[in-house]
């Protein structure tokens, strides 16, 4: 049985914090994320520097968790994120439906975690918003064709994390937590401004988290996310 989940049940969100002694900060912690991004409240920070990546196509392995659906890189090889100085290796991506965090109090239909840790153990994630099209993300189309029968792990031989189409400076960024146990702090976020395209073909087989208030979101004691845009900055 899974450790938690998304119900109203005593594994629900509700209830994470203890579950556990190591995911008490599901509860108590004070940098719990996702957030609602208030776009007129947002600060544009000119010094913030651009998405740095350097990913390549690597081997992964494709897991149907229950409660999300996550791609997990081979190895350091398979690239990493530059953040202030800092570099991050990809580890995984997984993707919940519908968006976890949310824009002026509205989720989008599905967003991707890209999740980084650095060498001292720190991380970083990159969320992307998803919206139903005709088109696919030319990232997820790679591994789509494993969906429909996925019910626990299937390797899915050479995956590229460029075709996320990560980098720039167009994003949102905040100091919050993982949003799943053991929602560990001080996780670093850019949640990218760009939407993408979702066939609903992948988008029914993506596990919603929608239990009951799951898609509640949370108030930092940090400053409002940041964004990296403004007169004086490149797009």
């Amino acid at each position: 049985d899974e450790e938690y989940d998304y119900s109203n049940g005593t594994r629900g969100q509700a209830n994470w914090g203890n579950l556990r002694q190591e995911w008490r900060a599901c509860s108590s912690g004070r940098m719990q994320s996702p957030v609602d991004i208030q776009s007129k409240e947002l600060q544009p920070v000119c010094s913030l520097k651009l998405l740095q990546t350097r990913y390549k196509p690597t081997n992964a392995t494709l897991t149907n968790l229950d409660h999300d659906i996550a791609l997990e890189f081979g190895d350091a090889s398979s690239g990493s994120l530059i953040i202030d100085g800092t570099l991050y290796s990809v580890s995984e991506y997984h993707i919940h439906a519908p968006s976890e965090h949310t824009v002026n109090g509205k989720h989008l239909a599905v967003e991707g975690h890209l999740v980084h840790r650095s060498e001292d153990n720190r991380l970083a994630v990159v969320a992307v918003m998803y919206t139903i099209g005709s088109e696919d993300d030319p990232f997820i189309d790679q591994v789509e064709h494993f969906l429909p029968e996925l019910s626990g792990e299937q390797d899915v031989q050479v995956v590229d994390p460029s075709l996320l189409n990560v980098g720039g400076k167009r994003f949102f960024r905040y100091v919050g937590s993982l949003t799943s146990p053991p929602c560990t702090e001080q996780v670093t976020w850019s949640v990218l401004r760009r939407v993408s395209k979702i066939i609903s073909l992948i988008f029914s087989f993506v596990p919603s988290d929608l239990g009951s208030d799951v898609a509640a979101t949370n108030d930092l004691e940090n400053p409002v996310p940041a964004f990296g845009e403004c007169p004086q900055c490149k797009n």
